[in-house]
């Protein structure tokens, strides 16, 4: 019976919990597109000088990951995003994860109809504790097509170069 009572317990704790971040996230302001920046060719006119940030929990088999991404606008054309990332894998073993993003757009799609711009990213990772390493440089190049959509059309090219300790190669002393 204790059991019960305290699983009970646990449970009701938990639900309480989520009603309350519900009800509080009703007064909480957001905008209309704070991320668009990351994934494609448009700003907002007004993101300058603008703290933002974005976090998530991923659930995938035997991994799980909680990710906390925030992100400095300097102007409407620049940023810099920072996520820190803890997973935990039943397989693998538990670590970190590292991203540092730089965001630059060359025009702006409120005033040309189309926006490109370009992504350049270091991620680091600390697999099971160890010491950190390099993963991985990516450079991104997102194409944005404004429309008659209120959600703009978007393409990106992505090229990464992994480390060569995660590709299986000695790193050099």
């Amino acid at each position: 019976m204790a059991f019960f009572f305290h699983g009970t317990m646990a449970a009701m704790t938990r639900l309480f919990a989520a009603l309350t971040l519900a009800l509080l996230s009703l007064a909480a302001q957001a905008a209309d597109r704070p991320y668009v920046f990351a994934n494609s060719g448009a700003a907002e006119d007004d993101e300058e000088q603008v703290w933002s940030v974005e976090n998530w929990y991923r659930k995938a088999g035997r991994q799980a990951s909680l990710t906390v991404a925030p992100e400095y606008a300097f102007n409407p054309d620049n940023s810099l995003q920072a996520e820190f990332r803890r997973v935990v894998d039943r397989d693998r073993g538990n670590g970190h994860e590292l991203e540092i993003e730089f965001k630059h757009l060359f025009n702006r799609i409120s005033r040309d109809g189309w926006g490109w711009g370009v992504v350049a990213a270091i991620d680091m990772e600390r697999p099971r504790g160890g010491p950190w390493e390099r993963a991985a440089l990516s450079l991104s190049v997102p194409l944005t097509g404004s429309s008659a959509r209120p959600t703009p059309a978007s393409c990106t090219s992505t090229w990464a170069w992994p480390s060569r300790a995660r590709s299986g190669e000695s790193s050099p002393r």
